[in-house]
């Protein structure tokens, strides 16, 4: 029996090595499709596509947000090399648009910090092989603690659709017993109202029973029940398959609700009506869950 995954949680891994420190946090929503959202320092963009590829062996779907933190005590300048005409040139235009927009202060060294990153040579700083074996490490301990908020959270989430199914198909038996006996019921009623219109008088038995028929075709709601039924036996075949199973959940609801209409406005009871609510307030609760299932 396989987990079933939350598309939601975070998770987060340090990793060490000498003077090196690399954190990771990663946090994982709800989403149709895989979207990764990345964050990197300078010494760690090129680990960007490695890291992307990990995830993948991870997660299905969802929109994750991570971001790589160089928390390292010591920093390298000597592998930071900056573009000083660009930094020049960026130094004088922050100060002409000072002087058109009559700011006070004087334009320095700290207004140029929120652009360092894109004033280093070549937009990349070569990380050392023993920084990106760190922050391999950092990421698997976080998408590790991932995993088990997400298997927790799945857990919960499981034990929930599976109350809302038991709670749904209770109320699909007691409808099945109110419609068994609606065919010959409103047949009788049909019977005594015609010899009220006809006065007593005789009825044609082969025009009553092609009524009869007519009327049974159009009440009938067997075949719905019966698929109704079968969707919830594979219901629970899929969530205990596990995920990724979120969209097929999703799916079948979509089934389940569509054969519920059908045979409520066949049905037409009023003494099935209020179940007919409380299954379709069962069915939008477990669409809400499983919106949430991996």
């Amino acid at each position: 029996m396989a987990d079933v995954l939350s598309m939601t949680g975070f998770g987060r891994g340090e990793a060490f090595a000498g003077d090196l420190h690399i954190a990771v946090e990663i946090k994982a929503v709800n989403n149709r499709y895989l979207e990764i959202s990345t964050k990197f320092p300078p010494t760690l963009t090129e680990f960007e596509l490695k890291t992307k590829e990990i995830i993948r062996g991870y997660i299905e779907r969802g929109r994750i947000f991570l971001s790589v933190m160089d928390l390292s005590p010591r920093l390298k300048i000597e592998a930071i090399k900056l573009n000083e005409d660009l930094a020049s040139a960026l130094i004088e235009h922050l100060r002409d648009l000072s002087r058109r927009l009559k700011l006070e202060g004087e334009v320095g060294l700290k207004d140029l910090l929120p652009f360092a990153e894109h004033l280093q040579q070549n937009g990349l700083v070569e990380a050392p092989p023993e920084m990106l074996e760190t922050a391999e490490k950092a990421l698997q301990e976080a998408l590790n603690n991932l995993s088990l908020m997400r298997k927790a959270e799945g857990k919960a989430l499981k034990a929930d659709l599976l109350e809302r199914l038991e709670k749904f198909e209770k109320c699909l038996t007691e409808s099945e017993a109110l419609a068994e006996g609606n065919t010959a019921q409103r047949m009788s009623k049909l019977r005594d109202r015609i010899k009220t219109l006809l006065g007593m008088q005789e009825l044609d038995p082969y025009r009553l029973e092609m009524e009869a028929v007519l009327l049974a075709d159009r009440l009938d709601i067997n075949e719905e029940i019966v698929r109704l039924k079968s969707h919830c036996r594979q219901f629970r075949k899929i969530i205990e398959t596990g995920s990724p199973c979120g969209r097929r959940l999703n799916f079948l609801i979509q089934e389940m609700n569509r054969e519920l209409n059908t045979s409520s406005a066949k049905a037409d009871l009023h003494e099935m009506s209020h179940l007919v609510v409380e299954m379709k307030e069962e069915l939008e609760r477990m669409r809400e869950q499983a919106q949430n299932v991996e």
